[in-house]
């Protein structure tokens, strides 16, 4: 109750840092998520865990820095900066520091791995909120963000709860037993109507976006927000983790809560950058 309220209260104040604070906390936590899994597991030394978390965290504190003075797009040199110095970082010190293993090989991919996978993805939900105002798309951040989190969010609940009452035809079972095809066609039509109808209410506030533009970003969405629920499934499938962590009771952790945006972030970002 006290994390939803921080998170309500600072989009309604909508303070350009500490939304951006607020966020760049989420990633860092996914981030320290996912690499804790895999060190419980004894595929990650703890050396290397903290590295890429400080390098993880670096990224969305400079993506947000770089947004706050009104860079657009703001700032993709960054994302190379940050793989390349990652890349040479872990390859440099695998060959100087660590012995030649297979092993060590797996660790540094595996750190690597999860720079990619969490913060640079999940940078682009700052650079939607940073984009609006800036490029004529919309009055303010916060109803891009919020687009962004309800639609794809709309998703991830149809399809549990039209796939829980008449789910069959399970989609991948050794990834996500819980898909259903059914839960899919549901959850899409759903996400497409939430789409057209938060557009449509919203009104100037997301202007100059149309129900047109509706349909498109409830089916992209759509379909990427299911694709992105499946590698954290994966991941905690190859670790036997139930949930990604503990802080957040009946979810798991934070990776759980926004792995889906991990994949419909950029999508909605490129949409965004097309349509201005």
């Amino acid at each position: 109750m006290l994390l939803w309220s921080l998170v309500a209260g600072t989009l309604w104040w909508n303070h350009p840092v500490l939304v951006g604070a607020l966020l760049v906390l989420f990633g860092a936590a996914a981030t320290r998520e996912y690499l804790a899994m895999l060190q419980a597991d004894g595929l990650l030394r703890k050396s290397l865990a903290h590295g890429a978390l400080v390098i993880g965290t670096g990224h969305l504190l400079a993506v947000m820095l770089i947004s706050l003075q009104g860079e657009s797009p703001a700032g993709f040199w960054v994302d190379s900066i940050t793989l390349c110095g990652a890349a040479i970082l872990g390859l440099s010190v695998m060959v100087l520091a660590f012995s030649l293993e297979e092993k060590t090989l797996r660790e540094i991919t595996a750190a690597l791995l999860g720079i990619i996978y969490v913060p640079i993805l999940f940078a682009f939900a700052i650079r939607i909120y940073f984009l609006g105002g800036q490029s004529g798309i919309a009055a303010g951040g916060v109803p891009l963000l919020l687009l962004l989190i309800a639609v794809t969010k709309t998703n991830d609940m149809s399809a549990y709860l039209v796939g829980t009452a008449i789910g069959k035809h399970k989609m991948i079972p050794r990834v996500s037993p819980g898909k259903t095809w059914e839960g899919f066609i549901g959850s899409l039509i759903i996400t497409i109507l939430m789409a057209v109808g938060i557009i449509h209410l919203a009104g100037e506030h997301l202007a100059p976006m149309t129900v047109f533009d509706g349909v498109v970003l409830g089916l992209l969405l759509a379909l990427f927000s299911v694709l992105g629920g499946l590698p954290a499934s994966a991941l905690q499938r190859c670790l036997r983790a139930k949930d990604s962590g503990h802080s957040l009771p009946g979810i798991g952790g934070i990776l759980d809560l926004i792995d889906s945006l991990l994949f419909t972030g950029p999508v909605l970002y490129l949409y965004l950058m097309l349509v201005s």
